[in-house]
């Protein structure tokens, strides 16, 4: 199995106006997760269609329900940590084309360093986007924003 991770992403807008309400989705993106991450047992709650069916299986194979709701909180929050990262990327791609506010950093779980590359090639701006992709996605709360 490989490490390896390869992808493309294009996006163009007709107006700055729809620029920007793709930058405001962004945003709305990287807060939203942030409550997520913080309280994932919330999400567990507002959705139980989607998440009580798993995890009573998991009970069902003799696992603690507890450990359960803690794991699936868990795996929660570790994807809205990706889905932050992504939408930080490419919302601060967006904001420097554009000339918006920078992304507001101090909700990322795990603050990724951003300045303007548009004068990086596009290989230097995948390894970057790579290495970012790839940081440690295990936390203890430490790194949480409060």
């Amino acid at each position: 199995m490989s490490d390896q991770v390869e992808f493309s992403m294009e996006a163009s807008f007709g107006d700055k106006e729809n620029a920007r309400l793709h930058m405001s989705a962004f945003r709305t993106i990287v807060e939203a997760s942030w409550h997520v991450i913080n309280n994932p047992k919330a999400i567990l709650k507002a959705y139980p269609e989607y998440f009580n069916g798993i995890i009573d299986e998991l009970v069902e194979r003799g696992e603690d329900r507890e450990e359960a709701l803690k794991q699936m909180g868990e795996a929660i929050a570790k994807l809205f940590a990706i889905n932050q990262r992504l939408a930080y990327m490419v919302g601060t791609e967006l904001a420097e084309c554009i000339g918006a506010r920078p992304m507001e950093k101090e909700l990322m779980v795990n603050p990724i360093d951003r300045f303007n590359d548009q004068s990086n090639t596009p290989e230097e701006m995948y390894e970057e986007a790579i290495k970012i992709l790839r940081q440690d996605l295990s936390s203890d709360g430490n790194e949480r924003r409060n």
